[in-house]
């Protein structure tokens, strides 16, 4: 993807469910935001983020991801870490409230 004819280089920024990468516009400034499961991409506007695709205001939904300790198997205290992940209404579905099981070592 380009902006002010310049591509766009993406790292990550983070993610547990699906990696987050950013791109800023080195012309202009403005930031970009893409999941590594998909093609689209978020643009941050006036204060708030929107889908490239259809131009639509971008959603975020809770996700859940159980943490185990590993001592015998989906062994854990209950506990979650929780992420907020942005997601398109009308180009992505919805995200699952249950995200990937976190395996940390005792």
């Amino acid at each position: 993807m380009k902006c002010c004819d310049v591509n766009l280089d993406f790292t990550q920024v983070g993610g547990i469910e699906v990696e987050i990468y950013e791109a800023i516009c080195l012309i202009c400034s403005t930031r970009y935001h893409k999941k590594s499961n998909n093609e689209t991409i978020y643009k941050y506007v006036s204060d708030s983020w929107v889908c490239t695709k259809c131009g639509d205001g971008i959603k975020a939904k809770v996700v859940a991801h159980p943490i185990h300790f590993g001592l015998f198997e989906l062994s854990g205290t209950g506990k979650c870490k929780y992420e907020n992940l942005p997601y398109c209404p009308n180009c992505e579905k919805e995200p699952s409230f249950y995200g990937k099981i976190i395996t940390e070592k005792l």
